[in-house]
């Protein structure tokens, strides 16, 4: 959800298998993924984003092991 020109809110169901999340994210057609760690709760803000473009983003979870769970899909 866009919350300005250059801030997005990104939201996802909890599991409680979880003991937090990583939020994976880059510009449309890009190649490298900026990624948000150790959140921990089901939501996150991305900054500084560049106006006028389209952004792709997943979530994981991250298990008590420290392994990452199956990504979500990609919004």
């Amino acid at each position: 959800t866009a919350l300005s020109a250059r801030v997005a809110k990104c939201y996802w169901d909890s599991l409680g298998v979880y003991k937090h999340y990583k939020l994976y994210y880059k510009k449309a057609g890009g190649n490298h993924w900026f990624v948000n760690t150790n959140i921990k709760r089901a939501y996150d803000f991305i900054q500084n984003l560049e106006a006028q473009q389209t952004y792709n983003a997943y979530v994981r979870g991250v298990l008590l092991d420290d392994s990452e769970g199956p990504a979500s899909n990609t919004i």
